[in-house]
Parts: C-alpha cells; sequence; structure tokens
C-alpha cells in the first residue's frame, strides 16, 4: 500500500508560504517515516510522475544543501542564464491571472494559468528557452528533461492518492477515474472555499477554475482532510447538493498545522539593516501584518485603526510584510503615498524566512485582521514565538487562538485601534511566555493518523464531521 501525494505546483514553485509550505512540510517529514510509505507525485502529460525531495526543499534549505563551497563558482554567463530562467518564470507568473482576467473564456483561462507541466503559456515558454538551458537549470525549473528519467507510477489495490496540492488548474480527472478504478482511493485536502464562496475577493480565473475542481474533485474523494474543524464544518454543509449520486459519502475529518519557519537558510546570519533598525533600543514598538497582500486580508482596515491611533499622538508603528496579491494595487499605492510611509509606516514584499523569525522575536504584536481564511497560520506562528495578535473575530480564530488573541470588530477601525492603544498603555509587553503548538512533526502524524481513520473500515467517529 503506497500513498501518493499529488504536489505538482509546489515542485514547480520557489514560494514558501500557505499551501507550499503545507506542502513541503507534510511530504519531507512523511518520506522520512517507515511506517507508511508516502511517494510525492506530479503530474505530467496526463500521468504522475514521482517527484524528487529536492524540489519539494523549502528554497533557503534547498540552496544552502546544494551549495558546494569546494566547487568554483559558476561561470557568469551561466549565472547570467539562470537569471534569465528567473525573470521568465517571475514574468509569466505575473502576467497569467492578469491575461486570465482579461479574457474570461475557460478554455483560455485553463491554457494561461496551466503550470509548466501541462499544456499552456507556461509550459510552452519553458520549451522554447530549454534547449539553451544548460541541463541543471533545465532539471531546476521543472522541464521535460527531468521528467524522463522516471516511469509513471503504477496504482495497485489500496493505494491512496492524496490530493494535497493546489490542483485546481491541473486536468486531473482522467487520472482520479483510473486511480480508483484501479481500486484506489482518493484523498481531498480541503483548504478552504473561499474562491467559491466569496468570488468577490479572488481572480475570475481562479473562481472558474475553483469551482469546477470543488464540484468534481468531491465526486472522487473518499475522505476530504480539512485544515480546521471550522473549514470542515463549511465542506459538510457544501457537500449534500453535489453528492446525491453516489451510494456512500465521503468521510470528513480535520487537522491542525504546524507552526515551525522551515525556510530559514542556516547561512544567514545577517538581517537586512532596515529591518534591524524597527528593533532598535530607544525606538517606538512595531506590530506587523504578515500575509499576502489581497482585499480578504483586509490591510485596509488595519491601516485605517493605525491612522486613528496616528490622529491621537501615538508613534506606533505598522510593518507590512508580504507579497502583492491580486487586487492590491490601489492599497499598495496608499501605503507608497502615505506621509508615514518610511517614518511609522513600512512595507516589506520579499521577506525571508530567516527575517521573518526575526520580525516574530522582535516585534511588539501580530496584525492579522483577514475577513476570511482557512486557518490563519501566522496566529500560531506568533503565538509560539510569545507575541501577542491582535485578530479579526472569526470562527477559525477563535478555534486556534484562544489565549494570546485579542479578537477585533471589522465593523469598526476604532475597535482595533483601542485595543492597541491599551497595549501600549501596558508598556506593549510581549506575551509571559509563548503558547505551545503542533510543530510540523506533530501536524504530519497527526494528519496521517485523521487520514488513515478516514479510510478504516470502522472509523473513529468521534474524530469525524457528522
Amino acid at each position: 500500500m503506497k500513498f501518493y501525494v499529488e504536489c505538482t505546483h509546489t515542485c514547480d514553485t520557489d514560494h514558501n508560504h500557505g499551501i507550499q509550505r503545507v506542502v513541503r512540510n507534510l511530504v519531507r517529514l512523511s518520506a522520512s517515516d517507515s511506517r507508511r510509505s508516502v511517494v510525492p507525485v506530479r503530474l505530467a502529460h496526463g500521468h504522475l510522475f514521482p517527484a524528487s525531495l529536492r524540489q519539494l526543499a523549502p528554497p533557503g534549505m534547498k540552496r544552502a544543501k546544494t551549495q558546494d563551497r569546494s566547487e568554483p563558482k559558476k561561470r557568469p554567463v551561466r549565472r547570467m542564464v539562470r537569471a534569465l530562467v528567473a525573470y521568465l518564470r517571475a514574468v509569466t507568473a505575473s502576467g497569467r491571472w492578469f491575461l486570465a482576467a482579461l479574457a474570461p473564456y475557460p478554455p483560455l483561462q485553463r491554457f494561461v494559468t496551466a503550470p509548466r507541466t501541462e499544456f499552456g503559456m507556461s509550459g510552452l515558454i519553458m520549451r522554447l528557452v530549454a534547449p539553451f538551458l544548460p541541463h541543471d537549470a533545465a532539471v531546476t525549473t521543472g522541464s521535460d528533461e527531468a521528467l524522463s528519467q522516471d516511469d509513471p507510477i503504477k496504482v495497485e489495490p489500496g493505494d491512496v492518492l492524496v490530493m494535497l496540492d493546489a490542483s485546481w488548474h491541473l486536468e486531473i480527472w482522467p487520472i482520479l477515474a483510473d486511480f480508483k478504478r484501479a481500486g484506489g482511493s482518493v484523498v481531498w485536502v480541503a483548504y478552504d472555499l473561499i474562491p467559491r464562496n466569496y468570488p468577490q475577493f479572488c481572480n475570475a480565473g481562479l473562481v472558474t477554475a475553483f469551482s469546477r475542481w470543488v464540484d468534481l474533485l468531491q465526486l472522487y474523494a473518499d475522505a476530504v482532510l480539512c485544515i480546521s474543524r471550522t473549514t470542515a464544518e463549511i465542506i459538510r454543509a457544501e457537500l449534500p447538493p453535489y453528492i446525491a449520486a453516489r451510494v456512500d459519502s465521503p468521510r470528513i475529518s480535520y487537522f491542525w498545522l504546524g507552526s515551525e519557519l522551515d525556510g530559514i537558510d542556516p547561512r544567514a546570519d545577517r538581517i537586512r539593516p532596515a529591518l534591524q533598525r524597527l528593533g532598535a533600543a530607544g525606538e517606538a514598538p512595531f506590530y506587523f501584518y504578515v500575509s499576502t497582500i489581497e482585499p480578504r486580508k483586509n490591510h485596509a482596515y488595519a491601516l485605517d485603526a493605525f491612522e486613528l491611533l496616528w490622529a491621537r499622538g501615538s508613534t506606533a508603528r505598522m510593518v507590512i510584510v508580504g507579497r502583492i496579491g491580486w487586487h492590491s494595487d490601489a492599497f499598495v499605492a496608499r501605503v507608497k503615498r502615505h506621509p508615514a510611509f518610511g517614518k511609522t509606516l513600512f512595507m516589506y514584499h520579499d521577506v525571508t524566512d530567516t527575517e521573518l523569525a526575526w520580525l516574530y522575536k522582535s516585534g511588539n504584536g501580530l496584525l492579522f485582521t483577514s475577513i476570511i481564511e482557512g486557518f490563519g497560520l501566522p496566529i500560531v506562528e506568533a503565538l509560539q514565538q510569545g507575541v501577542p495578535v491582535f485578530a479579526s473575530d472569526i470562527p477559525v480564530f477563535r478555534e486556534i487562538g484562544a489565549a494570546g488573541v485579542t479578537f477585533v470588530d471589522l465593523a469598526r477601525p476604532a475597535s482595533l485601534a483601542d485595543a492597541i492603544a491599551g497595549h501600549l498603555e501596558q508598556g506593549a509587553p510581549r506575551l509571559p511566555k509563548p503558547i505551545d503548538w503542533l510543530d510540523w512533526q506533530a501536524s504530519t502524524e497527526q494528519f496521517w493518523a485523521r487520514v488513515e481513520n478516514c479510510l478504516s473500515e470502522s472509523p473513529d467517529r468521534t474524530l469525524l464531521i457528522s
């Protein structure tokens, strides 16, 4: 019996946040566990191929592991080629969602948003440049050359396919059908239903692809593992209209995510001076928001609250940490034009895990005023580092954050402003002690225990969402 874990998207990206952080950690820790056979796989040319653990290593660890100081430095031409590949990947990633939004035609949207392993814009670009790349560059960009060394997996009765990654742009359905016909089971890992239930916060192309993915995947799934009980209850409420044709409903359970920062580069012993100055002695307290910048994260609400604080004479600083997502141009422009920008308002889009760890150790509080979430990983990361959290009052945050979290009313920015002001009056203290939470090892063990319980003939029903 093998557990095949689909991780195509994470293999093709250097991002290490959200879903990618979950995939990298679960696969890395599962592969070293002798109690079960876990094989990461990626989709290419209509088949599932084994994926290498090196492709799934966090970016910082990958760079540190592959560097050999005894070897001479790469020639300048090769470094330029790699820089060009990175540039093309960045341009493609930025342009694909823009093009999908301009042309809301499903076949075209699938073409421009398909990963490099499927027919689409990214794959065509990489095929054009692959002949001119050094061999090792071709491998790291996920070209066909890297995949041709392995045969597709062969499914046997009792095998399990775990849909762990962001797979809504993959044409996975023939593979799922074949997997089930061969006697295998399918486990769907559900992070949230945000694109389906809150389309106003998402790109049109994602809404279309994601909704179709949910409609089809739940017809194949034998079990659904959610990343919080709140999400599991939402999934249970959403399923009945779509499973009427099935004899048996998929079993639904949940697990909690771990909280370690796994992409810290052991070679990095310096934090950029601009960040170090935030924690300098004598400086005003600072509160930081860690998240992709997009409307549902509600950064504008947090900034409104700090504007109220500054109007009252406060010198507290707000630090925005996260890459720029969709529909965020207006907010980013607002920040850059703000009279407090560079004084008490700061924004960084390229913070590494090493620097993020420093922020957790140095900051006075985490801001997380999202409108809707499937989990809220920065909250548990902050609590485990002893950082007090100021978060929106939504069910999933109540589930994962008890002590150490101050919940605020999203209808009133003054609610957050008053909470921060009260914290400042107390001296802006950190928590008396860090709050315990699952590490990724415990999260991985909980995950597999829940998967196996869902697939067992006589499951422990106390662990199921009924």
